[in-house]
Order: structure tokens, then sequence, then C-alpha cells
């Protein structure tokens, strides 16, 4: 009889340990996935700011190039339409993506 509350107190102290160990887990779970939400939010925006450089990158190669060539206005027109028109898809993709 002895023997059988000694087992039963032994496995009732392995419980608790179990469940202590369980909500730490779950403590540090709630931690890591707060993290992932920061980390995936800071990637999203970092995204954003090398695609808005992107553009600026290219529009001042439009700028350069019109420069550089002495083109006349309608071709420059044609150029920075161009370029607008791909600015815009691209918002259009991010856009969608969010």
């Amino acid at each position: 009889m002895k023997d059988l509350i000694k087992q039963t107190d032994e496995l009732i102290a392995k419980i608790n340990r179990l469940l202590d160990k369980n909500d730490r887990m779950a403590a540090d779970l709630l931690v890591k996935e707060e993290q992932i939400r920061e980390l995936q939010h800071q990637l999203k925006e970092k995204t954003e700011r090398i695609k808005v450089a992107e553009q600026e990158k290219s529009s001042n190669k439009v700028l350069e190039s019109i420069q550089q060539s002495g083109s006349d206005t309608r071709e420059a027109r044609k150029k920075i339409n161009d370029y607008i028109r791909e600015i815009d898809k691209c918002i259009a993709k991010l856009s969608a993506e969010g």
C-alpha cells in the first residue's frame, strides 16, 4: 500500500512538472510568434523601401538618358510614360499582395 501511495505521489509530482514545462513552453511560443510577426513586418517595410529605391533609380536613369542623348520631347515623354506604366504595374502587384 505504501508503494502505491509513493508511486501516486511521484506520478502527481511528474504531472505537475510536465504542466509547468507546458506553461513555460506555451509562453515561449507566444514570444516567438510575436518575434516572427515583428520580423515579417520589418521585412515587408524593407522590401517596400527597396522597391521605392529601385523606382527612384529607374527614374534617375531616365532623366540621365534624356539629358545625355538630347532626345526630343516626344521621345522623352514616351520613355516617361513607359516607366509610369511599369510603376503602375508594380503598385498593382503590391496591392494584390497586401
